[in-house]
């Protein structure tokens, strides 16, 4: 939103008197604008105040949106965890001649994580609009139809995530009945499996919240920037 601020330049003359030297007008970038009763309202919450539920969906926002951001940093952790085991391997085993040696089971610990950091990664990213896609039609639309179809997109993804979560959950109920475990390190595969099942839950879960989130916006006839370049 464009605002003007508006600037007087005073001086003091003798005798006390004041003068006005002039009027400027200073524009200024502002996320505000003015709402009933004269209250500075921002455009998020001006967005929010139509579609459906426009307050239960910010309250519902903030918790998915925390619990994401949580996952996704717990995924980085883990992420910057198996880097560095990935290096102390490799040196271990370049300087084998010197009685150091890899890390026992890299290759399995390094396979486990990386599966369950994908996982604890999705949510965030589908939080954010963070997807790779591809404009093909999105400029010659207005923002209402395009809006309805960032929302048909997020449905399509939400039921990709639950068939996802669905058949990953189906793999760790399998690994836990047969007892199957990694071939170095004797890890059951069931905890990577539990670990990504966490992940896509929290996954389905922001989905479904985005739909709602991307339906209130086409109702109100704006996308968020992250979708106005799908």
């Amino acid at each position: 939103m464009l605002s003007f601020l508006v600037r007087r330049e005073r001086v003091r003359l003798r005798g006390g008197r004041a003068a006005t030297l002039g009027t400027a007008l200073i524009p200024i970038l502002s996320p505000y604008e003015w709402g009933e009763g004269g209250k500075a309202v921002s455009e998020t919450q001006n967005v929010q105040r139509s579609g459906i539920a426009p307050a239960a969906e910010a309250a519902v926002g903030r918790v998915v949106g925390g619990l994401a951001k949580l996952l996704a940093i717990v995924g980085g952790i883990l992420l910057v965890a198996l880097a560095v085991m990935s290096v102390v391997s490799i040196v271990g085993r370049a300087f084998s001649r010197l009685g150091l040696g890899p890390v026992p089971g890299d290759f399995e610990l390094i396979e486990a994580g990386c599966a369950v950091a994908i996982f604890a990664f999705l949510p965030w990213c589908q939080f954010r609009q963070g997807h790779v896609t591809v404009d093909l039609l999105g400029s010659y639309l207005p923002p209402r139809p395009w809006a309805f179809l960032a929302v048909a997109g997020n449905i399509a993804m939400s039921i990709i995530s639950a068939v996802v979560a669905w058949q990953l959950w189906l793999g760790f109920r399998d690994k836990l009945a047969y007892g199957e475990t990694s071939m170095i390190l004797q890890m059951p595969i069931w905890w990577g499996y539990a670990a990504g099942v966490v992940g896509a839950i929290v996954f389905v879960a922001t989905c479904f919240y985005t739909v709602w989130r991307s339906l209130n916006e086409a109702i109100a006839g704006k996308t968020t920037a992250s979708e106005a370049h799908l």
